[in-house]
C-alpha cells in the first residue's frame, strides 16, 4: 500500500504516530511525506524512518502555488496541497496504483486495508462528515466530504 500526507512542524508528533500506527498494522508499505517547513524535513530526514519517503515543499511549488501561499491560512494552504501531492506523486512513480492520503493527526488501530481495499471498484474513495443533527450546519462552511482519507 501507498500512503501519503502533508506535515508542518505543528503536527509532527501526530504524524510520527500515524507512521508508527502504519507501521505496526499495516501490511507493507511505502510512505511519502511533503513536508510544510524547513523543521519538519530535516527532522524527518534525519529519523531516516523504512519506507518514508520526504518531500520538500519547494519540489512541488510553482508561481501559481506560491501566490495561493500568500493569500491562505497554513491551513487553506495544506488543504490546497493534497491534490497537488497526489499527482505529484503519481507522476513521478508510475508503479503506484492504489494512493491514500491521509491526515497527519489520523491513528490505526487494524490495517487499513480493511477500509481501503473494500472500495477497490472505485476510482476514488471519500468519507462524508456525517454531522449529527445539531452539527447539520457546518456542512456549509466545510464541504459535504472530510479529506482526511482520499484514496
Amino acid at each position: 500500500m501507498y500512503y501519503c500526507s502533508i506535515v508542518s512542524k505543528t503536527r509532527l508528533y501526530q504524524f510520527i504516530a500515524l507512521y508508527k500506527s502504519i507501521w505496526i498494522t499495516a501490511d507493507p508499505f511505502e510512505f511519502f511525506v511533503l513536508c510544510m517547513d524547513e523543521d519538519t524535513l530535516n527532522i524527518l530526514t534525519d529519523m531516516r524512518l523504512d519506507h518514508l519517503y520526504v518531500i520538500s515543499l519547494n519540489e512541488i511549488q510553482d508561481n501559481n502555488l506560491l501566490h495561493l501561499k500568500s493569500i491562505r491560512t497554513i491551513d487553506e494552504y495544506c488543504w490546497t496541497l493534497k491534490p497537488i501531492l497526489l499527482a505529484h506523486i503519481l507522476d513521478h512513480y508510475s508503479d503506484i496504483d492504489w494512493l491514500t492520503y491521509l491526515d497527519a493527526d489520523l491513528y490505526f488501530f487494524d490495517n487499513p486495508k480493511y477500509i481501503l481495499r473494500s472500495k477497490l471498484r472505485a476510482a476514488v474513495l471519500l468519507s462524508k462528515h456525517d454531522y449529527s443533527k445539531n452539527l447539520a450546519y457546518m456542512e456549509k462552511e466545510v464541504g459535504r466530504f472530510n479529506s482526511g482519507i482520499i484514496s
